[in-house]
């Protein structure tokens, strides 16, 4: 019986083949996945739903990637197209996002969701972060620098301006699922550059704030049940909203009578604090007074939502996602009291690849035909991340939707790597080799790169018949492996040496 350390040489050497195997397959693929995508780059159709300033949903229509200004159609919800207006704006509505189930084994924020920065408009600016701790249930505080000396001006906590960094408890209490630069606990009527440096003129006031809107410098917070405003001008803070159920919160303006542009000339028009509580959207006036309270529709497919006030007193939700490459947007026009007076649905698939949970895993398999890397790629990779993104309620109703989606191209590729398998059961009896069933096992979980480096990890001997029982026999023995019959002598050439 040959040795334990026997077998591991020509195992080494097959795995190193089957990596440069694998790894040349995978280029190969890679490469003419990206050039077959080029070429479908050309006619590839991208759409979303977008609201007109006067709250007329329309379906917006860019060739290829390419989304400079213009450079797109217009479409009623039906597919009627309609005249883009030059310098036509579009509705500012509150992005707000439903809670999701915490997974705190999986709660890793990165820094796009731990810093966001603000200007105070000032001249020159003080650049504003608010720096959050990344915790679940966590903590943050805003800290400010001059834009021109970049000396540290101070910073904001819950007993508002100071010189020190606040101490825990006088930091501002935060959800971590709701810290987000596009929607989630912080809301601005100016701009939030996330976790990188302000714009230095973005920032600098041009003039009052006309009635009914917010300046720039005022930044709203969500936290433990209160919203409170954050003057960045006055380095101050207070609490001008109080709800437990608070998650999310925005800033949204009212859909004008008309999108003429001659009628967009006039005072702009008001804006509110949409907050989500509960199920509830409520619209906060500039001075913290409750204007209108929407119930959330059912039904809406994606925790995260866009809302728009409409200016006949109702409002317009719309919800978009994609699944399967295809991309759908829910859309809802609801009442004072949360009827649901209209509900229309667009999908729309893009001229180019598809994409969705089953063609990644069929392109996987492609790219690496290997149990070894799809399995774990599909039952980890896949399961966590639908986990997140789709919000299901644990690891194990994340994998039963994975599975559902992607079981044809693990079967294939588990089918492929068994018949490898079983050939090379069958070349190991052929051979009468040793350790079959290690090179089996080797074979089925490396896939096809795996049987390329268990064929090129040893010089396979010649098999000619047995002079005795007619069967091939290797001759890398001194007798046949299926009788036992010892093989002949080699004539001799008459240039043998003998001592």
């Amino acid at each position: 019986m040959s040795s334990p350390s026997a077998i591991v040489r020509p195992l080494v050497l097959a795995l190193l083949v089957a990596l440069g195997v694998g790894l040349a397959w995978a280029a190969l693929v890679g490469w003419s996945a990206a050039v077959v995508e080029q070429f479908a780059r050309s006619d590839r159709l991208r759409k979303y739903v977008h609201v007109r300033i006067d709250g007329t949903p329309l379906v917006r229509t860019y060739l290829s990637d390419n989304y400079r200004y213009g450079d797109w159609t217009e479409s009623t919800l039906d597919g009627e197209p309609v005249e883009i207006q030059a310098g036509q704006p579009s509705l500012s509505g509150a992005r707000l996002r439903l809670p999701e189930p915490a997974h705190p084994w999986l709660f890793h924020p990165g820094w796009n969701r731990r810093i966001f920065s603000f200007s105070d408009g000032g001249h020159p600016p003080v650049f504003w972060y608010f720096l959050y701790d990344g915790k679940l249930g966590g903590r943050g505080y805003w800290v400010g620098y001059d834009s021109r000396t970049k000396a540290l001006v101070g910073y904001i906590g819950a007993r508002g301006f100071q010189q020190e960094k606040p101490a825990p408890p006088d930091c501002f209490p935060v959800d971590g699922r709701t810290m987000s630069s596009y929607w989630g606990a912080i809301a601005s009527a100016g701009y939030s550059h996330g976790a990188y440096l302000p714009d230095y003129y973005s920032g600098i006031s041009l003039g009052a704030v006309p009635k009914g809107r917010m300046a720039g410098w005022l930044i709203y917070l969500a936290s433990a049940g209160r919203l409170v405003e954050i003057d960045l001008q006055k380095r101050t803070s207070r609490v001008v909203f109080e709800h437990d159920g608070m998650t999310s919160v925005d800033i949204l303006e009212e859909a004008t009578a008309t999108a003429d542009i001659e009628a967009l000339r006039r005072p702009p028009p008001p804006q509110y604090l949409a907050v989500l509580a509960d199920d509830d959207v409520l619209l906060l006036d500039s001075e913290g007074e409750l204007r209108y309270t929407f119930a959330v529709p059912p039904g809406l497919g994606d925790r995260s939502f866009g809302f728009y006030l409409l200016n006949d007193e109702t409002a317009l939700v719309t919800s978009s996602w994609r699944r399967g490459g295809v991309d759908t947007t829910r859309l809802f026009w609801i009442d004072g009291q949360g009827r649901v007076t209209r509900r229309e649905e667009v999908t729309y698939r893009y001229n180019g690849f598809a994409e969705g949970l089953g063609v990644q895993a069929a392109f996987f398999g492609l790219l690496s035909p290997a149990p070894i890397a799809i399995l774990p790629a599909t039952t980890l990779g896949m399961a966590i991340d639908v986990m997140i993104h789709e919000h299901k309620p644990g690891y194990l109703p994340a994998l039963v939707s994975v599975l559902g989606r992607t079981w044809p191209s693990l079967l294939a590729v588990h089918a492929l790597a068994a018949v490898l398998a079983w050939l090379t059961w069958r070349r190991q009896r052929q051979f009468a080799a040793a350790r079959s069933w290690t090179w089996v096992i080797f074979v089925f979980l490396f896939g096809a790169p795996g049987y390329v480096g268990y064929v090129c990890s040893r010089a396979w001997p010649a098999r000619p018949p047995c002079d005795s029982c007619a069967e091939p026999a290797p001759r890398d023995r001194e007798s046949c492996f299926a009788c036992g019959s010892g093989f002949p002598e080699p004539a001799p050439k008459g240039s043998e040496v003998f001592a």
